[in-house]
């Protein structure tokens, strides 16, 4: 094969990778599979306080 044809099928390969990964971001409505907590806490600012209070025990 030439070297052409060579890069053409890497750029193409890691183009669908990347649409993989934007796909799967998207089934987890943005959310990454790890850290959970850091978005919630995001999405709702009153968490922390909220899981202070219940952590010291007020």
């Amino acid at each position: 094969m030439s070297r052409s044809v060579v890069e053409a099928v890497a750029v193409d390969v890691s183009l669908m990778v990347f649409i993989v990964a934007c796909r799967g971001l998207v089934a987890h409505q943005g959310k990454p599979r790890f850290f959970p907590d850091l978005w919630e806490i995001r999405d709702n600012p009153d968490a922390i306080r909220d899981e202070g209070m219940r952590v010291s025990g007020v």
